[in-house]
């Protein structure tokens, strides 16, 4: 789910940063981020992607942690994607 950029350190994400995440909230909070695994989906052909896709995260609190962690604060989630935010509240 996250990779570190090689110049700066910087924790990242490595594709989709609205993908599912494969852990529990305590989990995230306690893993090593890089052991950290989304639901993503690649499928190549003779060396060309061919197909994408994830499994969306529709849990508000591993998505905001998800966000944090790479260093943007809720405040920002709910700013840039307050529609998203404010239906997975229901």
């Amino acid at each position: 789910m996250f990779e570190r950029d090689e110049k700066t350190g910087k924790l990242d994400f490595a594709h989709n940063p609205f993908s599912s995440i494969n852990a529990s909230i305590e989990d995230l909070r306690t893993m090593n981020p890089l052991d950290v695994y989304g639901f993503q989906y690649d499928l190549s052909l003779n060396g060309y992607e061919i197909l994408s896709g994830s499994i969306r995260n529709h849990d508000l609190e591993l998505l905001t942690e998800a966000f944090r962690m790479v260093g943007r604060p809720e405040d920002e989630v709910k700013s840039k994607f307050g529609g998203m935010y404010e239906a997975f509240q229901y």
